[in-house]
């Protein structure tokens, strides 16, 4: 499998135990990326083969911020990812290797630090729950 080929535009937060937090992006941020709490507490793109710390997802970005603008994430609920998208329901979804990617588990390959991300819904829909691991994969 693959990261979700998620379209910006059909990216949205949802109202069915959504949590939301609000910050500034270190980086050029499209809705649908995955992103972490940097160093200098700035939201920028997670990565799961980078380091622990990049791969700490803080949530998903629902928009598109440039560097220093403000960035409104999705960090718990139901989030519409779109039929683009398409994330397969009961699949469990985890930050990908790709910068702000997300990726079926099944992708998961040695040396990701493991953060999942959420589960798969019917409606193009991930449920989201957050659960940052902090181990690696052997």
């Amino acid at each position: 499998m693959v990261d979700l080929a998620i379209t910006a535009s059909q990216v949205l937060g949802g109202t069915t135990g959504a949590d939301f937090y609000y910050g500034i992006a270190a980086e050029s941020i499209t809705a649908g990326q995955a992103v972490y709490l940097n160093a200098s507490n700035l939201l920028a793109l997670a990565d799961a083969n980078a380091s622990v710390l990049t791969a700490a997802v803080k949530g998903i970005a629902l928009h598109a911020a440039l560097a220093n603008q403000p960035l409104k994430i999705q960090t718990a609920g139901d989030l519409t990812l779109g039929a683009a998208a398409a994330p397969v329901v009961g699949t469990v979804y985890i930050a990908s290797g790709t910068a702000g990617g997300i990726a079926p588990v099944a992708d998961k390959v040695t040396g990701w630090f493991c953060s999942i991300l959420g589960v798969g819904k019917t409606g193009n829909i991930l449920n989201m729950d957050v659960f940052v691991s902090g181990s690696v994969t052997p």
